[in-house]
Protein backbone atom coordinates (compact mmCIF):
# COMPACT_ATOMS: atom_id res chain seq x y z
CA UNK A 1 0.00 0.00 0.00
CA UNK A 2 1.34 3.40 -1.12
CA UNK A 3 2.50 5.83 1.95
CA UNK A 4 0.40 9.28 1.70
CA UNK A 5 3.78 10.94 0.40
CA UNK A 6 3.61 8.42 -2.26
CA UNK A 7 0.74 8.76 -3.61
CA UNK A 8 1.31 12.90 -3.76
CA UNK A 9 4.23 12.68 -5.64
CA UNK A 10 2.28 10.23 -7.92
CA UNK A 11 -0.34 13.07 -8.36
CA UNK A 12 2.44 15.34 -9.17
CA UNK A 13 3.80 13.70 -11.88
CA UNK A 14 0.40 12.70 -13.24
CA UNK A 15 -0.04 16.76 -13.06
CA UNK A 16 3.16 17.68 -14.77
CA UNK A 17 2.62 15.07 -17.42
CA UNK A 18 -0.47 16.75 -18.45
CA UNK A 19 0.96 20.02 -18.69
CA UNK A 20 3.70 18.47 -20.87
CA UNK A 21 0.35 17.10 -22.63
CA UNK A 22 -0.87 20.35 -23.18
CA UNK A 23 2.62 22.15 -24.00
CA UNK A 24 2.74 19.74 -27.06
CA UNK A 25 -0.84 20.09 -28.39
CA UNK A 26 -1.76 16.17 -27.82
CA UNK A 27 -5.41 15.13 -28.66
CA UNK A 28 -7.94 17.11 -25.57
CA UNK A 29 -9.37 13.42 -25.11
CA UNK A 30 -6.00 11.94 -23.85
CA UNK A 31 -5.79 14.80 -21.51
CA UNK A 32 -9.20 14.50 -20.27
CA UNK A 33 -8.51 10.97 -19.80
CA UNK A 34 -5.51 11.88 -17.74
CA UNK A 35 -7.28 14.78 -15.36
CA UNK A 36 -9.78 12.12 -15.04
CA UNK A 37 -7.23 10.05 -13.49
CA UNK A 38 -5.70 12.80 -11.28
CA UNK A 39 -8.91 13.46 -10.00
CA UNK A 40 -9.13 10.02 -8.94
CA UNK A 41 -5.86 10.14 -7.37
CA UNK A 42 -7.27 13.23 -4.97
CA UNK A 43 -10.35 10.89 -4.00
CA UNK A 44 -7.97 8.56 -2.76
CA UNK A 45 -5.28 10.84 -1.40
CA UNK A 46 -8.20 13.21 0.13
CA UNK A 47 -9.61 9.46 1.63
CA UNK A 48 -6.67 8.57 3.16
CA UNK A 49 -5.84 11.93 4.57
CA UNK A 50 -8.45 11.84 6.40
CA UNK A 51 -8.53 8.60 7.97
CA UNK A 52 -4.60 9.06 9.04
CA UNK A 53 -5.72 12.29 10.54
CA UNK A 54 -8.60 10.92 12.07
CA UNK A 55 -6.64 8.28 13.31
CA UNK A 56 -4.82 10.14 15.54
CA UNK A 57 -7.70 12.51 16.87
CA UNK A 58 -9.67 9.09 17.72
CA UNK A 59 -9.69 7.29 20.76
CA UNK A 60 -11.50 4.00 19.66
CA UNK A 61 -9.76 1.24 21.73
CA UNK A 62 -11.81 -1.65 20.26
CA UNK A 63 -10.06 -3.20 16.75
CA UNK A 64 -13.72 -3.69 15.93
CA UNK A 65 -15.28 -0.20 16.27
CA UNK A 66 -11.62 1.06 14.46
CA UNK A 67 -12.77 -1.17 11.47
CA UNK A 68 -16.19 0.31 11.75
CA UNK A 69 -15.22 3.30 11.92
CA UNK A 70 -12.76 3.39 8.88
CA UNK A 71 -15.47 2.09 6.74
CA UNK A 72 -17.36 5.02 7.50
CA UNK A 73 -15.33 7.40 6.20
CA UNK A 74 -13.81 5.44 4.09
CA UNK A 75 -17.06 5.99 2.50
CA UNK A 76 -17.37 9.57 3.34
CA UNK A 77 -14.61 10.14 1.90
CA UNK A 78 -15.90 8.70 -1.66
CA UNK A 79 -18.49 11.31 -1.68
Amino acid sequence: MKTIQQLIQNTIGQLEGIKKMDERGEDCLKILTQLKAVRSALGSLGGKMLIANLKKCSSLNSPKKKKEFEKIVTELSKI
